[in-house]
């Protein structure tokens, strides 16, 4: 068939206008974790990071949305989901541990689908059609919580080695793929996998293709029948004093680089760190470690020959 236009895709009950957040581009100061970002290397692609803390709680929200197609989703999400997020119910009852998984992943879902729906029905409304991916990571104490929609990915370093908290949704992924021809669609390569229909408009010759099968927005393979989703999948994950920081990062990195050698990018910048900062210490010398070390992660994807935009999070887990 012909695939005529392709959406190329980086990784980049409520209404939207109910809610309000803090979202950090480069260079501004947020809650736990250091970003870095590079642009320019593609088109209508934006990612967006935004992170909080809360002060009276052990609580720290971080979050990747990699938009495609446009900014609008990707900003949205930024600024509301934690948000939404937050007002679930059962994310206020779950208490600081997070110690009921069920509880947490029900309260992320709520919050991932509610965004969804009112995103779609802000679009229908505007006539947009762009999407974005979604990666959030929570700390609740002694447990790191991680949703996801797309092809950001999260990976934890524990005990200097590399553990991947998310599982890409690529749609050549055999349960994606089963899930995506379940709903009428199909899945073919087109430079790579993805998910092909054709456009609300009706116009069949030309074919629509995205590289990732769940993501925010996307309101083409959405409707009438749900191709690509917004459901997310959560993972819970026990940290140990030997769980010393996240990696948050667009497909753009983990193209080029494996996520042990993301780890070890890190893990040499702080040792380099600690040598010329030998008496460096409080937050702000700890935002500005992980600030640098998210841009040599920038900076390795970029020299082993990424061809899409780059962005990276470190999030730091310190133990008191």
């Amino acid at each position: 068939m012909a695939r005529g236009e392709s959406v190329e895709v980086g990784e980049g009950g409520k209404g939207l206008e109910g809610y309000e957040g803090v979202k950090c581009g480069e260079g501004d100061e947020g809650g736990e974790g250091g970003e870095g970002v590079e642009g320019g290397l593609r088109e209508m692609m934006v990612m967006t990071l935004v992170r909080e803390e809360r002060a009276l709680r052990e609580v720290s929200y971080c979050g990747l949305f990699d938009g495609h197609n446009g900014a609008k989703a990707a900003e949205l999400a930024a600024g509301r989901l934690h948000n939404m997020l937050a007002a679930e119910d059962n994310f206020r009852t779950s208490g600081e541990s997070g110690a009921d998984e069920e509880v947490m992943r029900q309260a992320f879902e709520r919050a991932f689908l509610n965004f969804d729906r009112a995103l779609l029905d802000q679009f229908k409304l505007e006539g947009s059609t762009d999407g974005s991916t979604g990666l959030v990571v929570l700390r609740l104490g002694g447990v790191l919580y991680s949703a996801h929609v797309g092809d950001s990915r999260a990976v934890l370093c524990r005990g200097g080695l590399a553990e991947r908290l998310t599982d890409d949704h690529k749609p050549d992924r055999a349960d994606e793929k089963e899930r995506v021809y379940a709903a009428g669609g199909s899945v073919e390569f087109a430079g790579c996998w993805r998910v092909v229909c054709q456009p609300r408009s009706g116009n069949v010759g030309r074919a629509l293709a995205l590289a990732v099968s769940r993501s925010f927005g996307d309101p083409d393979f959405k409707t009438p029948h749900p191709l690509v989703e917004a459901t997310p999948t959560v993972t819970r994950t026990e940290l140990t004093p030997a769980a010393s920081f996240a990696i948050l990062a667009s497909d753009g990195l983990w193209d080029v680089l494996s996520d042990q050698e993301a780890v070890d990018i890190v893990k040499e910048h702080v040792s380099e760190w600690k040598q010329t900062h030998p008496r460096g210490s409080g937050k702000q010398m700890g935002m500005e470690m992980e600030k640098a070390a998210a841009d040599k992660l920038v900076e390795g994807s970029l020299k082993a020959g990424t061809q899409d935009n780059v962005t990276a999070v470190v999030m730091f887990l310190p133990w008191d």
